[in-house]
């Protein structure tokens, strides 16, 4: 994915950009009450965990990236992706992803943990494909790297935005929240790891645009078209990654994370 890539500070987020890029636009635009999605042939590849000190999950976590499929052939033509993909990709993307979770450069604290990975293929209503199997790996907990002293609240997260060639519209960006990022600030109170995660994040997506069995892959921003414009279902390959340097708020996958308060009464005076 990262032929002739470049790495640059950018003002406030780190950019690494990508080359080459395909389009899939299936037919069908419709409008307002009548609007059906039409997703273009793609997988949904979610993998997470949880935050805390044991299995009790005092709080979860995840991620969602789609994955453009196309022919083996015809590498530019939307297909289908059977379960035997699911399992075949999911496979082949176990090892890398559970070693990048790990990394320094992942920049993410041992209060998170990976545990699982699920890829399923996506029908054009945004439903899996199969009604039977779901594609699911399951994983001895995987700490992030950094300990006591790098600690964040549960509720920060580290944005990574994925890029198409279009600015705004359908299938322009796309959002990950990786969870619990270090605590290593600048003097500005801005994030400092920005570099580290947009650089240790490539092979991840090197790995999903590498699959090659009944159909291909490629990292996509996939939208099921708009009831207003009436544009069709779209796949636009990613093209590119930031990481913002202002720590944000987890927004994937949460448990409602109870609330211990301390009360107090607030006397009033005798008048």
């Amino acid at each position: 994915m990262r032929d002739n890539a470049e790495a640059a500070q950018q003002g406030a987020c780190t950019l690494v950009r990508y080359c080459g890029e395909i389009v899939s636009t299936p037919a069908g635009p419709n409008t307002g009450a009548g609007f059906v999605k039409n997703f273009p042939p793609h997988m949904l590849v979610q993998f997470g965990g949880y935050l805390g000190g044991g299995q009790s999950h005092q709080e979860i976590w995840s991620c969602n990236i789609r994955v453009a499929t196309f022919g083996t052939i015809d590498t530019n033509s939307p297909q289908d992706a059977t379960v035997q993909d699911q399992e075949n990709f999911a496979s082949a993307l176990s090892t890398t992803l559970q070693t990048w979770f790990a990394t320094p450069e992942a920049s993410i604290t041992d209060q998170a943990k990976l545990t699982f990975l699920k890829v399923n293929a996506i029908g054009p209503l945004g439903e899996y494909r199969s009604k039977t199997t779901t594609t699911l790996r399951d994983f001895s907990p995987v700490a992030g790297f950094f300990g006591v002293g790098q600690y964040t609240p549960y509720q920060a997260a580290a944005v990574v935005t994925l890029h198409s060639d279009v600015l705004r519209g359908l299938g322009s960006k796309g959002r990950i929240y990786l969870p619990c990022p270090a605590s290593t600030y600048n003097v500005d109170g801005r994030w400092a790891r920005t570099v580290e995660v947009a650089n240790s994040i490539d092979p991840v997506l090197e790995a999903m645009n590498r699959y090659n069995g009944d159909c291909t892959s490629r990292v996509a921003i996939v939208s099921p078209g708009s009831p207003i414009t009436g544009e069709g279902g779209i796949a636009r390959l990613v093209t590119g990654l930031s990481v913002g340097d202002v720590v944000d708020t987890q927004r994937r996958r949460r448990n409602a994370l109870v609330e211990n308060r301390q009360r107090r009464v607030v006397s009033q005076p005798v008048l």
